[in-house]
């Protein structure tokens, strides 16, 4: 199995090299590889974005801890120094159970873990309402617009993040 970039009591991410998105990709490998089951309406639609570094969101059973690919989640540097990027996207039958908030919570960790990075930003377009509650209720506000029409940035800094969530340092 693949190395666990983060966990918590519900959730692994495990990385997922940018060529196992690509179409015709052997799904039932990369779940062998990362230990989880594939659910039939894998892949979830991801946004196009090569420079990303991804992972799978694993969303684990709470008696024998068997797991299920559930979502994927990527970031990568912006244009911005000390800025990282990130995006989330959990299949259906998953959603309304807070797992993106947790994988996002545990993402943004992840990417705190560079010193050089310093904000960690998401663009949501305006009518994405769940992705931007995902985004506040992890302690990102917003900064104005985003990078594309129609959305906005929200971001939350090293310092901001250390003082809203000290207890998951």
């Amino acid at each position: 199995m693949t190395a666990i970039a983060m966990e918590s009591g519900r959730l692994r991410l495990v990385s997922a090299p940018g060529e196992e998105f690509a179409d015709g990709a052997d799904w039932s490998a990369v779940g062998s590889r990362v230990g989880a089951s594939v659910p039939r309406n894998w892949p979830p639609e991801l946004p196009d974005r090569p420079a990303w570094q991804g992972w799978y969101l694993v969303f684990k059973h709470p008696v024998d801890g068997s797991g299920v690919l559930a979502g994927a989640l990527g970031s990568c540097p912006s244009t911005e120094p000390g800025v990282v990027e990130i995006g989330c996207v959990v299949l259906e039958q998953y959603r309304g159970r807070g797992l993106a908030t947790e994988a996002v919570g545990l993402l943004i960790k992840l990417a705190f873990r560079d010193s050089a990075t310093q904000v960690v930003a998401v663009d949501a377009f305006r009518d994405l309402i769940p992705w931007i509650a995902v985004a506040t209720r992890n302690g990102m506000r917003s900064r104005g617009p985003g990078g594309e029409p129609q959305t906005i940035r929200l971001a939350i800094g090293r310092a901001e993040w250390r003082d809203s969530f000290p207890s998951i340092k």
